[in-house]
């Protein structure tokens, strides 16, 4: 039994595993720190559920026709400071928990892992808040809405759109009925690897001699706009972007530590998968001075009649700010193309292979004190931003 022909079109989602009836697919990292799935030979009856239940080659089944609506969204100041952007994610679950739904999303573990959980109640669901660029585990989670659909209970589901579309693949090899089901596909990037994050997460705590207890990407404090890293540790340290707090996400804005798939996405357009999509209204300055500010504006795009009725009972509300723009004022680079890959990505995973964290972070994030190494990362980082500037035009 195989599930591809090439590891570079896996998207991990785990969707595999989910339906295998004799559990004989577990999914396991590779030297990137990226899942894939892994068959018992021994366990497999080939019931072909697992490839029923792949979406490589079925992206397009999934897909919406396009844009019903698009939004600029602000949510109260005080849950806007807790979230990455505007605080949209809130208000479509804080629907669907007062309805008895459960909401799925990504936590951080105790350990900084970053895994999928459910939510019942509103305590539950504010650990999926905050931006975590880091391929997130599905685990047993499709598995799990399967039953919760097949008893009518009302879900809410938000991932990245290759997590959505595992999803849906899924329960349509399951024949289970979507009807209960509301999806929100996240404005993606890109996913980095888990693998290179747990590194950099135990260079921190050596460092800084205290586990890592609490990470944001995207701290308030000093604005919406960009990358704010905030880490706290167990023995009292509150470190706000430090040299080493922007490590990681100066290899993310290189598209240095990206999963392979993510170069050559089929959700980076406009025809997205989730009923809903979200992220960061980018360029809303732009489009509207006077609706911009800088606690953050969640872009809202409702893509069909379900995610539609979703929103018009959530923009009911009258504690919400919220705005209605045409799609065509839309500037997300991800809802056209991929993400472009960096010229020296392949470079970069074999010296990390051989060579170690330590060394590819002083050579590519500019973390020491060497004039060449910083005049390499400028270099490489140009001409990365050129190629992409040229791919917009």
């Amino acid at each position: 039994m195989r599930l591809f022909e090439n590891k570079k079109e896996c998207f991990g989602c785990g969707a595999c595993a989910n339906i295998c009836p004799k559990n004989a697919i577990f999914m396991m990292p590779d030297e990137q720190g990226f899942l894939y799935p892994k068959i018992n030979e021994e366990l497999c009856v080939n019931c072909n559920l697992c490839k029923m239940s792949c979406q490589i080659q079925n992206e397009n089944e999934v897909k919406n026709d396009g844009a019903v609506k698009c939004y600029g969204f602000k949510n109260e100041d005080i849950i806007r400071m807790k979230s990455s952007s505007g605080g949209a994610y809130t208000a479509i679950s804080d629907k669907i928990l007062f309805q008895g739904g459960a909401c799925y999303g990504s936590v951080f573990t105790d350990s900084n892992d970053v895994i999928f959980q459910k939510a019942r109640t509103k305590c539950e669901r504010d650990l999926f808040l905050g931006s975590k660029y880091v391929q997130s585990d599905i685990r047993n989670s499709y598995f799990d809405i399967g039953v919760e659909l097949k008893n009518q209970e009302r879900v809410l589901f938000t991932g990245t759109p290759c997590q959505v579309a595992g999803l849906k693949q899924f329960l349509k090899a399951k024949k289970i009925s979507m009807e209960h089901l509301i999806t929100i596909d996240l404005l993606c990037h890109g996913v980095p690897s888990p693998k290179l994050w747990k590194d950099y997460i135990r260079f921190l705590e050596k460092k800084n001699r205290g586990k890592v207890m609490g990470y944001s990407f995207r701290d308030k404090e000093h604005g919406w706009s960009g990358y704010h890293i905030k880490v706290e540790y167990d023995n009292g340290l509150v470190e706000c972007d430090s040299r080493e707090d922007l490590i990681f996400t100066s290899l993310f804005s290189m598209d240095l530590i990206l999963r392979p798939t993510c170069y050559k996405c089929p959700y980076s357009c406009k025809e997205r998968c989730g009923d809903i999509t979200i992220g960061d209204y980018w360029g809303i300055h732009q489009v509207d001075q006077d609706f911009a500010d800088e606690k953050g504006i969640s872009l809202i795009i409702v893509n069909n009649k379900k995610g539609n009725q979703v929103m018009k009972d959530v923009l009911d509300n009258p504690l919400y700010t919220w705005k209605e723009y045409p799609y065509n004022y839309v500037s997300q680079p991800n809802l056209t193309y991929p993400t472009l890959k960096n010229l020296v990505t392949d470079l970069f995973w074999m010296q990390y292979r051989k060579k170690g964290f330590l060394w590819i972070v002083q050579k590519y994030s500019g973390y020491n004190n060497s004039f060449i190494n910083r005049m390499e990362r400028s270099i490489v980082f140009r001409i990365h931003s050129w190629r992409n500037k040229r791919r917009e035009k």
